[in-house]
Parts: structure tokens; C-alpha cells; sequence
């Protein structure tokens, strides 16, 4: 197969290429062109791909003058008589497979390798020359250079795209294909159970190929355990494989599959069934409603979603019917009243099993684009908020539900690997929470283990350093730290024996006549003392974490998003939903206007791609999202974090938000607020700011000469004035003293300008 794996080594001596991992180093030795097997029956020429249980290998099939891949299986995986026994069963099926969507399976078992006393368990399969639907999809629109205009470049041809580059008749063309070939192994008695876009091969004719399959439930089970191949923490994985239900597995395992991969083929993103839901017919051309309803279908309760690979193109059909329609009319969107979606919404609500999260997806929908239609019309926004504040509790009661069931399982691994994915797709506070309760579950499992104690230790450590961390949390971690160490619980050189101590939930400002801080200077030179601590509010007590300032002057009108906090997070999530979240979801009129910025929104994570965050050692960027991110011409993949400058620059998903930002530091050099101005990409044209302990007003104004400090306490934000004439309400504030600055109250400067929040 010309390119089995994304990412794929080839390899042999003369093949360019080098790097097997030591089991498979073996074919290196070879020569290309000379027998692979003591028969002669088939001559090496490469290796085309390592995987995580087989490496393949390219080979000319002599009698047939054929290309063929032939599939070296892991010794491990089958170094017993059961497992070899299950393989050739897996065989004896495979050959009942068509092999038109599905690649054909020519032979099965072991070989004498050229110079190996052993033998080689291997598969040999049809050669189909092509890249995978990863490739097409990751090149199609997004350059792995980090650079907006290039993406806007290729995109202006393809006006029609969906958010993954494709244009809808392409996703369902390859998704179609797909399903085919699932559906091929379906009626051999076999499932894939691995269905993604890297085992999808687009050949050259245009067709697309099935790969991958080859190991039924029982296999993978001994592969995991004897390599390490973790399927079920994987994001393709169906919830009864993460939860280690391998019994379980079967056909509506692999259409769970064909849900995520249709989302990802129409939007180019891997849909999550753990949060709301994003529709793919607000975001692809075209395409009906029926579509998500077939996805969320899917992605339900096993005995929810359709038997099988054939049932499922059934529905697909009838999509495909829909969208034909849709084109024939040039119905690029549903044309749903807010009234429809909600009654929508609500029907769902009442089924016996809802789907919570279409319900919160559609209920977001109806608050965040159609705001204007709820108070006329007849549908109160406060039964929105009620049914879109119970979907997203019923979502968070299914998180913690999956969590302990995989912490009563001590299926550790699993555990930490789904509350880290969590953590791009739902609010700090619960990922917190939930690390906590893994923490603490691992320390009750090991009561008599120090080493892993210790660990767990020190992780709650780690955890209470964080300074944005939730009071409720932090007393929790707190009180279990003191815990272990009032019993003894941790080694003697584990780290610390005190608890860090809290930070500050207020802070305390300069006294009043202190000259104003000036604009961003450069960094002190490096020295051995420690770095002043930040001053930031953490409990904000009336304070939102999200505001805007609105500046008005006799020449424009400018709002300022206004972030107050320990950190700020930037993705295209609610403020509502995520707290101090700069939302750079485009607007409805946005999006009317270029249609660009609705594709790269989709880029975007929704909890939050990047995070700005207060660490112990200063300020930094952590890198939250799957596609990446560059600070400072420093790439950062997910959980990445780098130091932040006095000034930079920042590119989220490859080049679809960019923004630069800046540190305004006080008297003694200590950052009191970060302001941002994103100039390209999703978001472009907006400006935000940062604040710590204080926001000096000329950096909402630069050409004012008043000097004035806003200050964020628990009771609200404070006005400061340290010069004459400026006034709030109309009202001249005295030189020196501090007054409440109400909501939509007015802070007038002396040249004029206006600034109200809210």
C-alpha cells in the first residue's frame, strides 16, 4: 500500500530512508531487488510503513509480476498457539471479504525470511498506490506552514469548502467509499474497529481503499497488553473500548467510527461526544440536517445507533438525496427559524434517552447567533438558558460517570488519558476537579505502595501551585495533602513538606499619588534574585471574568475585551460556558462577509487553543488545541508550553487566528496587564486586554494624557484618578481618590473620549 501509515518510515538499503525500531530493523539489512523469503517467491523493495503492532513491507510478487504489501506482524503478538490460531481464523474470514472497497487479502501465515532462523508471521495485501485521506485532508487546505495568507490563497478557490478543506460533495464521496468497505467486512462476519483517515487510501483512480484491518477485538486486546498499543485511549475510540468493555465490540462499534469519521471529513476536527454539539450543516454547503442526525445517531448507546456498516449507508444514501436537492436549489444553509430550532431542541429534551448534547449545541446556537429573535419572539431566553444549563449538567454527570468508571476499573492509564483530552474541549475547574479525583483514587488504591504515594504526591503538589485554580478544588487537594502528610504517607524524599502557600485573592495597589506606570519597557537584565511574585485577583467576587470596555472618541468607536483572572484563554467557546474565554468565533455577519472565517473558526478548539496562563516561574503560553500553535517563531504542539516576552507574536492552527501582544509591567517591573490585537485570521481587527492588579487608562486611549487606573477588586471595578478633569458620570473625580465604576456608567477623559463597561 503506497502510504499505509500517516507518518510512515521507508526504508532498506537504497531506499533513502532509515530507522525501524529494533525489532523491525532487520529488513534494513536487505538489499532492494533481492528475495525476501528463502522461496524467492517474493523480492524486497522497501519498507513503506511502521506500525504499531506490524511494519509493511513492499514487495514484488514474482508468479504475478505484482506489486503486493506484505504486512510483518509483531513476534510478540504471535508468539503463542492461541494467538496464531485467532489470526488464521481472522484469515478464513478475511477471504470472504470483496475486496472492491476493502483492500483484497491475498495470504496468510509464516514465511522464511533471507538470513532469519525464525519465521515471520505475515499478511500479504492488494498494493494500492496512494496517500492517505489524513494527508488529503491535512494538505487540502491548511499549508504546514504556520501563514494566514497562504491559507486565504488556496482557500479563495473553494468557496464551497467545508471546514476540512473538502467540499461537501468530496467528504461525502470519500465517506460513502468508506463506509463500503466497512460494510464489506461486515458481511465477512468482521469488524475494523480502527476506522480513521489514516487507514483510508485515496488511490490514484480516485477510489478510496480500506486499510488496517486484520485484528479482531481478541488480537488487539493481546496487542495492548503485550506492546503497549493503547486503542482505547485513542479519540476514535467508542466508549464501551475506553471503558475496557472488549466483549462489547462489534459492527456498531466501527459505525460509531463512520460518525467521527464523517465529522472530521466534513469539518476537520475529531467530534467529541463528551460536550456540545457543533451542527456540520451551519458549517458544510449544502448539506441537510439529516446528516448530524445520522452522527448523533451514531455516536448514541450502542443499541441506538444503526446494526451495521449497510445500515448506515442506507441513511447515508437518503443524505446524499438531500443534498443533491439542496445544490440543485443552491440551498447553501437549512433555513431554520429560531422558533423551529427550538421546538427541536425541546422534543429531544423529552425522549427517553436525549441527546445532550445536540440539545446544548442547539440551545448555544439560539443564545449566541440568534439573540435578537428570542425577546419578540415566543421563545423566552430564560427557558433557553434553563434547558442549556440542564443539557451541560447531564453532559458533565456522563464525564464523571465515565471517569469513575474507569478509576473503580483502576484503569489508570485510560483515566489520565480522557481527563487530559478533556482538557481542550471543557472549563479548567472541572478538568481540575476531575485530576483531583484521580489523584485521589490512585492514593486510596495504594495504600501500601510509597513509590506511587509519592507520585500522587507530588502530582496534588504540582496541581495546587496552579494559580488559577478553583477555591473549591484548592481546598479539596489541600486538605488531602495534609492528609498524607499527617499519616506519614509520602517517602522521605519526596518533595516539600509543607503545603505552597495560596495565593492572593486580592491585591493591593499603589497608594494613591505614585506616578503612573509607563508603557512596556524592556525586561531587567537576568540576575540571581527571584523575579518579583505577579500580583493577580483570583477571587473576583463581583468581578466577570470577561468584559467589554467600549471606547468612544469623536473619531471612532473601539471595544475592548477585557479578561481579569490568573489566566485568559483564547478558542471559540462561550463566556458563559468557559469563564475568562476570549471567544473568536466569527459573528453570523462576519461570516456573511467572508466566508473564510467560518472555515478557520473550525480550526479552533472550543475550550480553548492556547492558554496565557500565571506559572510560578512568570507568565507563559500553554498550547491547548490539536492543530498547534507558533509563539514567538516557536512551534508548540498540544501540551506544550513556552515563556512568554515582552512582546510577541501568536498563531493559532496553522495561521487561523494571528495575534500580537504586548506586557505593560508597573514601577518595579511586574506585569500588570497583557493587551493583544489580533490582526489576521479568525478575530481579526479585535482587541483585548489582560488585566493582573490594574488597568492604566492609556492603554485603551494611547493619545490621552489623563492618568487614570482602573483597578479590578471583589466589589467591582475602581477608578482611580491621578490627574484633573476627569469624570464618571459626569461627576469630576478628585485628585487621588478612588470611586465603584458602576456597569454602563460613564468615565469621561478631558480631551472627550468615553468609556463605559458592561
Amino acid at each position: 500500500m503506497g502510504s499505509v501509515a500517516r507518518g510512515g518510515k521507508k526504508s532498506g538499503k537504497g531506499a533513502g530512508a532509515a530507522g525501524l525500531s529494533p525489532v523491525f530493523s532487520v529488513f534494513e539489512q536487505l538489499e532492494i531487488g533481492q528475495p525476501l523469503d528463502v522461496s524467492g517467491e517474493l523480492e524486497y523493495r522497501g519498507v513503506a510503513a511502521e506500525g504499531c503492532y506490524g511494519s509493511i513491507l513492499k514487495v514484488l510478487h514474482r508468479p504475478s509480476n505484482a506489486l503486493r504489501a506484505v504486512k510483518a506482524m509483531h513476534p510478540s503478538l504471535l508468539a503463542n498457539d492461541v494467538s496464531q490460531r485467532l489470526f488464521e481464523e481472522e484469515f478464513e474470514k478475511l477471504a470472504g471479504v470483496a475486496g472492491e472497497f476493502a483492500v483484497k487479502v491475498f495470504d496468510l501465515g509464516p514465511i522464511a525470511v533471507v538470513g532469519q532462523d525464525q519465521p515471520w508471521w505475515v499478511m500479504s495485501l492488494e498494493w494500492v498506490e496512494g496517500r492517505t485521506l489524513r494527508d488529503v485532508v491535512s494538505g487540502s487546505r491548511f499549508s504546514q506552514q504556520f501563514s494566514f495568507e497562504r491559507y486565504v490563497d488556496r482557500l479563495a478557490a473553494e468557496e464551497d469548502a467545508s471546514g476540512s478543506g473538502l467540499t461537501s460533495d468530496e467528504a461525502l464521496h470519500f465517506l460513502e467509499q468508506a463506509a463500503h468497505g466497512v460494510a464489506e467486512l461486515h458481511r465477512a462476519g468482521l469488524c475494523h474497529l480502527d476506522v480513521r483517515l489514516d487507514h483510508l487510501l485515496l488511490a490514484k483512480s480516485g477510489s478510496v481503499r480500506l486499510i488496517g484491518f486484520g485484528l479482531g477485538a481478541e488480537l488487539r486486546r493481546a496487542a495492548q497488553e503485550a506492546l503497549g498499543v493503547r486503542w482505547q485511549t485513542s479519540p476514535y475510540a467508542p466508549p464501551e473500548l475506553l471503558r475496557g468493555d472488549w466483549a462489547a465490540l462489534g459492527p456498531q462499534s466501527d459505525v460509531y467510527q463512520l460518525a467521527l469519521l464523517a465529522y472530521e471529513l466534513f469539518k476537520g476536527t475529531v467530534c467529541s461526544p463528551w460536550v456540545g454539539y457543533e451542527e456540520l450543516c451551519e458549517s458544510a454547503d449544502f448539506l441537510p440536517v439529516s446528516m448530524d442526525e445520522l452522527v448523533q445517531d451514531c455516536l448514541g448507546d450502542i443499541d441506538q445507533r444503526p446494526a451495521d456498516a449497510d445500515a448506515f449507508l442506507v441513511r447515508l444514501r437518503d443524505v446524499a438525496a438531500v443534498l443533491d436537492e439542496n445544490q440543485r436549489r443552491s440551498r447553501t444553509r437549512p433555513n431554520r427559524k429560531a422558533k423551529e430550532i427550538w421546538q427541536r431542541a425541546l422534543a429531544m429534551a423529552g425522549r427517553e434517552r436525549p441527546q445532550w448534547g445536540y440539545i446544548a449545541g442547539m440551545c448555544q446556537r439560539l443564545l449566541e447567533e440568534k439573540p435578537h429573535l428570542l425577546p419578540f419572539g415566543k421563545i423566552p431566553v430564560k427557558r433557553v438558558d434553563e434547558l442549556l444549563g440542564s443539557a451541560q449538567t447531564e453532559l458533565a454527570a456522563r464525564r464523571r460517570a465515565m471517569l469513575d468508571e474507569l478509576l473503580t476499573a483502576q484503569a489508570w492509564g485510560e483515566a489520565a488519558a480522557f481527563v487530559e483530552r478533556l482538557g481542550g474541549e471543557v472549563a479548567t475547574d472541572e478538568v481540575d476537579e476531575l485530576k483531583l479525583n484521580l489523584e485521589l483514587a490512585q492514593v486510596a488504591a495504594h495504600q501500601e505502595d510509597p513509590a506511587a504515594r509519592s507520585l500522587a504526591h507530588q502530582r496534588i503538589m504540582e496541581l495546587l501551585k496552579q494559580p488559577r485554580l478553583s477555591s473549591a478544588v484548592r481546598d479539596r487537594a489541600a486538605q488531602a495533602l495534609e492528609s498524607l502528610l499527617a499519616q506519614g504517607r509520602t517517602i522521605e524524599d519526596s518533595p516539600g513538606a509543607t503545603l505552597p502557600p495560596p495565593v492572593p485573592a486580592s491585591v493591593t495597589v499603589a497608594p494613591p499619588l505614585e506616578p503612573m506606570p509607563g508603557p512596556p519597557v524592556a525586561a531587567a537584565p537576568q540576575t540571581e534574585a527571584a523575579a518579583p511574585p505577579i500580583a493577580v485577583v483570583t477571587d473576583l467576587g463581583l468581578l466577570a471574568p470577561v468584559e467589554r470596555f467600549q471606547v468612544e472618541s469623536a473619531r471612532e468607536l473601539t471595544t475592548w475585551r477585557v479578561v481579569v483572572g490568573p489566566a485568559v484563554r483564547f478558542g471559540r467557546g462561550s463566556f458563559e460556558e468557559f469563564g475568562n474565554h476570549l471567544d473568536l468565533r466569527p459573528t453570523r455577519r462576519e461570516a456573511a462577509e467572508n466566508s473564510i472565517t467560518l472555515a478557520l473558526a473550525q480550526r479552533l478548539s472550543r475550550a480553548g487553543h492556547m492558554e496565557f496562563r500565571v506559572a510560578p516561574s512568570g507568565l507563559e503560553a500553554f498550547c491547548m488545541g490539536t492543530h498547534g500553535a507558533a509563539m514567538d517563531g516557536k512551534v508548540l504542539k498540544r501540551g506544550e508550553r513556552c515563556e512568554l516576552g515582552d512582546e510577541g507574536r501568536c498563531l493559532l492552527a496553522q495561521g487561523a487566528a494571528e495575534f500580537v501582544y504586548k506586557v505593560w509591567r508597573g514601577r518595579e517591573g511586574s506585569p500588570q496587564a497583557v493587551e493583544f490585537a489580533f490582526t489576521a485570521g479568525v478575530g481579526a481587527g479585535r482587541h483585548a486586554v489582560w488585566v493582573f492588579s490594574s488597568l492604566p487608562i492609556h492603554l485603551l486611549v494611547p493619545s490621552t494624557a489623563a492618568k487614570v487606573l482602573v483597578v479590578p477588586t471583589r466589589q467591582g471595578w475602581m477608578v482611580e484618578a491621578r490627574s484633573e478633569a476627569v469624570k464618571l458620570d459626569e461627576v469630576e473625580l478628585v485628585r487621588g481618590t478612588r470611586h465603584p465604576w458602576a456597569a454602563e456608567a460613564v468615565l469621561e477623559l478631558p480631551e472627550g473620549t468615553r468609556i463605559v463597561h458592561g
